[in-house]
């Protein structure tokens, strides 16, 4: 329309001109009678006072109206922090590493509008390890990817909240016995495509880990990297040639990562038809044995079998899991659980680091190798070991917590390192955030914020049992029994009584607990301490001699004053040899705390208590009142 009217418009302006009488042609106007002049000189001065307003806008908004020393930047860098009200083009663009790294997305089902099955799940866990498993890249674990992949993010924010240079996202599709996977590796800076392909294949097992290693290669080269011979030769392996046991591995996968023990029963039974269709699906066998694993009695497990059976269950599975497959990833991280679980911690660490070594985004197996570390008393190793899961696993709740938690106790961290990992953490989930500042103000001594702010948590979530649990121990002190019974969801009561001093109801209770499970070692452990409170000395060092043998006799494994009380024990029934024992094991864990710069009251506790055995009285004062700070 304007190109239209363009020629309408010159024309008009050039044949006619507006005067007092109208419009009249150009040719019958007298120049000396001309109202040109006079219309350009009235334009110049409205241009001119609107020039001057604006002028004189700059000048008041910059030096009148503005905060001293506030200029251009500070409205730039509010734009950039204040999500809520700024525009899309005043956000910064986002801050990602320059490393050949990569977030491998699930895939979206394209014959299910978009939505995720097992199949799909299976498809996705299959992808990511391959491409994990290749040394010269950086991949996000899959449960990081998981926990944000229904949220309405755009790739770049994906690949800030990941840390990570690139994104692979894509879908596939099955129609009958043919399969299509379509993805592509996305730049998030300028939503370009580094690599896409789509990949048509008659679905078998031989053709799914075919395009499998064909996508991990395609996209090491599209990140300029190259594949070792190591890399292909993992790559090349077949773990089962039966579809219907892969289809029932992927169901089980899918499953266990739900964490819920209707969820991990599921998987249970999944694992076990798919190693029955194939009795060397060595991963099947795997499979199983982490369901039934997680599927017993503990704080941090998701069932009712008992310890001792559970070990049971899944021993034979994983023997013959290690023999077919002796290098794989998953079957060395699961066997790394399984002699954990029997107290062979050191062995335990060596598996999970290899499977770590083959497979390094693996998130389950960080976390065992974590809690295994922490089992044996190496807190530096545990400390190092944190920050590359906040690499591997930047949306984990509980790789943050820890995160947070194991660089306040060992004063490791930067300056406002810990504040940033918890504020990542409550926008992740508020009640985990504010969890974990009150665990943080707890070993700080700040004993009051500390229950502040796990109340607060408990008002955004009050099933949240290890809050519960802290928050009644730490009302214990003050006094407050009955609400700290209140608070409690599985703190037993046996260990209540013997905090508050009950000697003859905390060792009934705890005789009782011992009796109904006599398997598991936390409950060992509150009966030695009954009895110790209770002055039965001579079972209390029986006990304490059991616990000693099933933690694989590691000092660093105890707390000190633990090791100490043990200690004043043996001396006081003349037993000179357990004396001696125990008296050098808490010498070397205080010495390796000491040397960790461990924070905590109970060390320094610990400390005054040897202090006071070695004959120290004035070392002993000292140790009493550094805990007291």
């Amino acid at each position: 329309v304007l190109a239209i009217g363009l020629p309408l418009v010159l024309l008009f302006a050039w044949a006619f001109e507006l005067t007092p009488e109208g419009l009249k042609r150009e040719s019958e106007v007298d120049r000396s009678h001309s109202m040109t002049g006079q219309t350009g000189r009235r334009l110049d001065r409205i241009i001119i006072v609107v020039l001057a307003l604006a002028l004189g806008y700059f000048a008041l908004d910059k030096f009148v109206l503005r905060a001293p020393g506030e200029g251009a930047g500070d409205d730039r860098a509010t734009a950039t922090t204040d999500s809520s009200e700024a525009s899309p083009e005043a956000v910064a663009p986002p801050t990602l590493p320059a490393d050949a790294s990569v977030a491998v997305m699930p895939l979206r089902n394209l014959g299910q509008s978009g939505e995720r099955d097992g199949f799909a799940l299976g498809m996705h866990d299959g992808l990511l390890t391959a491409l994990a498993q290749i040394d010269a890249l950086r991949v996000v674990s899959r449960s990081s990817v998981l926990r944000i992949a229904d949220e309405d993010l755009s790739t770049a924010e994906v690949a800030e909240l990941l840390q990570v240079a690139t994104v692979l996202e894509g879908g596939i599709q099955r129609a009958g016995d043919q399969l299509r996977v379509s993805l592509q590796l996305v730049d998030p800076l300028t939503e370009s495509y580094l690599w896409a392909q789509t990949f048509d294949r008659q679905l078998t097992t031989s053709n799914l880990f075919d395009i499998q290693n064909e996508i991990a290669r395609a996209v090491t080269v599209a990140l300029e990297e190259s594949l070792t011979a190591s890399d292909e030769q993992r790559l090349s392996r077949l773990p089962t040639e039966d579809l219907e046991a892969l289809e029932s591995y992927f169901i089980g996968r899918a499953l266990v990562d739900q964490r819920t023990e209707a969820a991990i029963i599921e998987a249970r039974d999944a694992f076990r038809q798919a190693h029955e269709r194939d009795p060397d699906f060595a991963q099947a066998l795997a499979g199983e044995a982490q369901a039934i694993l997680l599927l017993r009695q503990g704080a941090s497990t998701y069932g009712s079998i008992p310890g001792a059976e559970a070990v049971a269950l899944a021993a034979p599975l994983l023997e013959r899991a290690v023999t077919l497959a002796p290098d794989d990833a998953e079957v060395l991280a699961v066997q790394g659980l399984l002699l954990s679980g029997m107290g062979q911690l050191e062995a335990s660490l060596e598996l999970l680091r290899r499977s770590l070594d083959i497979n390094p985004a693996n998130g389950s197996a960080y976390a065992w190798l974590y809690n295994s570390l922490q089992g044996v008393g190496d807190l530096e190793a545990a400390t190092a070991l944190v920050r590359v899961m906040l690499e591997r696993d930047p949306t984990s709740r509980v790789v943050l917590s820890n995160a947070a938690d194991i660089l306040t106790r060992q004063q490791a961290a930067g300056p406002g390192e810990v504040e940033a990992i918890q504020e990542r953490l409550m926008r992740l989930d508020r009640a985990w955030g504010l969890q974990s500042r009150s665990s943080t103000q707890r070993i700080e001594g700040d004993v009051l914020e500390s229950i502040r702010d796990a109340l607060l948590a408990l008002e955004v979530d009050d099933g949240m049992t290890q809050v519960r649990d802290n928050l009644a121990a730490q009302l214990i002190p003050f006094g407050l029994i009955d609400e700290a019974r209140l608070m409690a969801a599985t703190l037993p009561e046996s260990a209540i009584a013997t905090a508050i001093g009950d000697a003859p109801r905390a060792l009934a209770l705890a005789q009782a607990e011992f009796e109904a499970n006599p398997s598991d070692q936390d409950t060992v452990i509150r009966l030695a301490y009954a009895l110790a409170l209770a002055q039965q000395w001579d079972e209390a060092l029986r006990l304490a001699q059991v616990i000693w043998e099933a933690t694989g006799r590691v000092p660093t494994a105890w707390p000190p004053g633990t090791l100490v009380e043990v200690a004043w024990m043996a001396r006081h029934r003349e037993r000179t040899q357990v004396y001696e024992t125990f008296v050098q094991a808490a010498g070397e864990a205080i010495e390796a705390r000491r040397a960790e710069n461990t924070l905590a009251d109970t060390f320094e506790m610990g400390q005054a208590r040897y202090a006071a055995l070695q004959g120290d009285p004035e070392g002993a004062a000292q140790f009493l009142g550094r805990a007291i700070d």
